[in-house]
C-alpha cells in the first residue's frame, strides 16, 4: 500500500460526482440525501455534472450548495463523469447516479470499509425498499437486490451508480471510456481495474434507495439493450490474445446465464410441440422444469418480499426478460462473430 493511499485513511474525504441528465423526476431526493449526510461537511464536496439536460434538471441542481458544471453537449456518462473527477478534491471519488438515494450514514459505513478493510475500489447494493410499487419497477429493483446479494463479495465488475474508487487509482487507469454506446462504461472500467491486478467488491452493508420507474416496454427495452452491450464487452474482451482473468461467469447466480438460452429453447419447443405434441412434449416440460429449478430461489426472494400476487406477475417478467436480454446477447454475438470474420477474410 502507498504512504499516500494510507495517509489519505486516516481522515478520508470524499468527493462525490453525480452525472445528470433528464432526471428532473428524482434529481431533487438525491440532492436532498447528499445535502443531509451525517458527515462533516468539511470532507466532502459534490459535483454535479449537466450532460445537456432537455429539461429542468439543471435548474434543480442549481438551487443545492453544489458545483454544477454544464458540458454543452449530450456525451453520455462516461464523459460526466471524467468532467466531475477533474474537478473533484477528495482522496476518493464517490461515482453517484441521479436517481440514487443515500442514507445517511453512507459515508461513514464507506470510511469504516477503507479503514477496516484497506479497500481502493468498491461498490454499494440497493435497498429492497422503493417507492415505485408497479410490477415491472419491483422486479427490477428485487433481482438486483437478489444479484447482489447471492454474488460473491469480490467481482471482475463495477456498477458506478454507486460507487467508490479511490483518486489515484481512477488516474492509474486512465478514468472512463468514453464509449459511442454510452452503456457499458462501469464494466468496462470494472474488467480494466482487474486486468491492472486490482480487486473490486460489493460492500453489502451500505444500501441505497434506487429511483428507477420502469413499466414494461421500459423494461424489455432496457434489458435487451442491456444485453447487447454487455455481451459486445466481454465477448470483445474475450478474443483478445492476451491473459484471461479467472472467468466472469464463475463470479454470478447460476440464474442470470442458463436464463437467455433457456427461454429461447422453450419458446421453439413449445412451438414445435404444437406441431408434434407427442414428439416435443417431454422436452418441453424438461426443460420448463430446469427453468424453475435455476429460478426458485429467486422466485422464493421476490414471494418474501412481495407476496403471492406479485410472484405471479414476476414469473412472466421473468421469462420475458431474459428473452430480451437474450435476444441482444444473440445479436452481439451475431456482430462480433461477423467482425472477426471480415477482418479475417482481408488479413
Amino acid at each position: 500500500m502507498s504512504q499516500l493511499f494510507f495517509l489519505s485513511l486516516l481522515n478520508p474525504k470524499f468527493s462525490i460526482i453525480i452525472p445528470l441528465y433528464n432526471s428532473s423526476l428524482t434529481i431533487k431526493d438525491c440532492l436532498d440525501a447528499v445535502l443531509n449526510l451525517d458527515y462533516s461537511k468539511e470532507d466532502y464536496d459534490v459535483t454535479v455534472v449537466d450532460d445537456a439536460s432537455t429539461d429542468n434538471s439543471a435548474e434543480i441542481a442549481s438551487g443545492f450548495p453544489f458545483r454544477l458544471i454544464k458540458s454543452g453537449s449530450n456525451n453520455g456518462p462516461a464523459a460526466a463523469r471524467n468532467i466531475g473527477a477533474k474537478q473533484a478534491k477528495g482522496d476518493f471519488l464517490f461515482f453517484l447516479d441521479a436517481d440514487v438515494v443515500l442514507p445517511k450514514n453512507c459515508l461513514k459505513l464507506a470510511e469504516d470499509c477503507l479503514k477496516e478493510k484497506n479497500r481502493k475500489v468498491f461498490f454499494a447494493s440497493f435497498s429492497r425498499q422503493m417507492r415505485y410499487q408497479n410490477a415491472s419497477s419491483q422486479y427490477k429493483n428485487l433481482y438486483l437486490c437478489y444479484y447482489y446479494l447471492k454474488q460473491k463479495e469480490r467481482t471482475h465488475t463495477l456498477d458506478t451508480s454507486f460507487a467508490f474508487v479511490s483518486r489515484d487509482l481512477f488516474e492509474e487507469v486512465k478514468g472512463f471510456d468514453v464509449m459511442p454506446k454510452k452503456f457499458g462504461e462501469d464494466i468496462d472500467l470494472g474488467m480494466r481495474l482487474t486486468k491492472m491486478g486490482h480487486h473490486i467488491e460489493i460492500n453489502k452493508e451500505i444500501e441505497a434507495e434506487h429511483l428507477k420507474k420502469y413499466n414494461f416496454k421500459k423494461l424489455m427495452k432496457t434489458d435487451y439493450r442491456r444485453g447487447k452491450e454487455i455481451s459486445r464487452l466481454f465477448l470483445k474482451n474475450f478474443f483478445k490474445k492476451e491473459k484471461k482473468e479467472k472467468s466472469f461467469f464463475s463470479m454470478r447466480p447460476l440464474n442470470i446465464y442458463f436464463n437467455m438460452p433457456i427461454s429461447f429453447l422453450i419458446s421453439a419447443l413449445a412451438i414445435a410441440t404444437i406441431i408434434s405434441y407427442k414428439i416435443f412434449i417431454f422436452p418441453l416440460v424438461l426443460v420448463i422444469s430446469f427453468f424453475v429449478g435455476i429460478n426458485c430461489g429467486f422466485w422464493f426472494y421476490l414471494f418474501k418480499a412481495n407476496g403471492f400476487f406479485f410472484l405471479l406477475k414476476a414469473l412472466f417478467i421473468t421469462f420475458a426478460d431474459s428473452l430480451a436480454m437474450g435476444l441482444g446477447t444473440a445479436v452481439s454475438l451475431f456482430a462480433v462473430l461477423k467482425e472477426k470474420v471480415i477482418v479475417k477474410r482481408y488479413e
